[in-house]
């Protein structure tokens, strides 16, 4: 099986990479990535990649993906802008990527000679809006524009599969489309601007932490590892019928919650500081996800890697 990763170099995508690249099953492994805000760190490193190439890249330069789409069987949709979705200042380039670049490789994929027959789209679990409470069936109502776009870019990517929602007509692509919850865990392309990850590299940096409002608001969170076994699975297993957008999130924290956990971890009290006490920053709530005991294992996992990569 041959497989293309868009946003390959970045914090998901580079540690499914590597499981790929791993898997008896995976031929070879399409790396595209534009290695925006210097992501040279999925170059180097530990481990050679013996069955991977990497490209970089825009997705939206649909000539240059036409050229990397020959002979791809899986696409793993990870590349977009992420940003905290408080800020409203990038909301073109919101629109830009994730919802027209998403366009633009699901077009390429309408072609007569594509031979891509699966896409996994990893959208958020943002798009069900700023305060919700997400159970099955739950309806997207996204709120913000970087909400808006992932959602945007769901449709592109659900419509793929013809009139019934699934790989059902001849031709037509499977998709398939996960939700995920805020990412947290260490690893080399590492994201220190998420939650979860913020507050650790704040706690070993200073030994304080920067809390927004009161802590109170609660988010639904999911572990890296988790996250790369279930794409992984998404991408190589048999072709389903089944096109529902899934949830993937495990455990339901307050941040102060989390901060609680961490401070457990590090076996020493820290700073709290309060930051725009008075906003609401809004709740995402699930009876589908654990709370804080289910989650401390993962947590103190969480903790523990970024301890051993801290160099001071």
């Amino acid at each position: 099986m041959n497989i293309l990763v868009t946003g390959g170099a970045g914090y998901i995508g580079s540690a499914v990479v590597e499981r790929l690249d791993a898997d008896a099953r995976v031929s070879s492994v399409v790396v595209v990535d534009n290695l925006a805000g210097s992501r040279t760190q999925f170059l180097f490193g530990a481990g050679r990649l013996t069955k991977t190439r990497f490209r970089e890249a825009n997705i939206l330069d649909a000539h240059e993906m036409a050229s990397l789409l020959r002979g791809i069987d899986v696409v793993v949709h990870a590349a977009g802008v992420t940003r905290h979705t408080q800020f409203y200042y990038e909301d073109v380039v919101y629109e830009q990527v994730n919802r027209w670049g998403t366009a633009s490789l699901c077009n390429l994929l309408r072609t007569p000679d594509a031979t891509v027959r699966r896409v996994v789209y990893l959208s958020t679990t943002s798009v069900y809006g700023k305060d919700a409470v997400i159970e099955e069936g739950s309806v997207p109502a996204p709120s913000d524009p970087y909400a808006i776009s992932k959602f945007e870019g769901e449709r592109y990517v659900a419509a793929l599969g013809g009139s019934q929602g699934a790989a059902s007509e001849p031709g037509a692509v499977e998709p398939v489309i996960l939700r995920l919850g805020q990412v947290f865990g260490y690893n080399a392309c590492v994201r220190t601007d998420t939650v979860v990850n913020s507050l650790i590299v704040s706690a070993l940096q200073s030994g304080q932490v920067h809390i927004y409002g009161q802590g109170g608001q609660r988010k639904l969170f999911v572990a890296l590892p988790f996250v790369v076994e279930r794409i992984v699975e998404a991408a190589l297993r048999p072709l389903d019928v089944s096109a529902a957008p899934l949830n993937l999130f495990q455990h339901e924290l307050s941040v102060r919650e989390v901060v609680d956990v961490v401070e457990q971890a590090l076996g020493r009290p820290l700073d709290r500081i309060h930051v725009s006490r008075d906003l609401n920053y809004g709740s995402l709530v699930s009876n589908l996800a654990g709370g804080p005991d289910q989650a401390e294992a993962d947590l103190v996992a969480a903790v523990r890697g970024f301890q051993d990569a801290y160099r001071l």
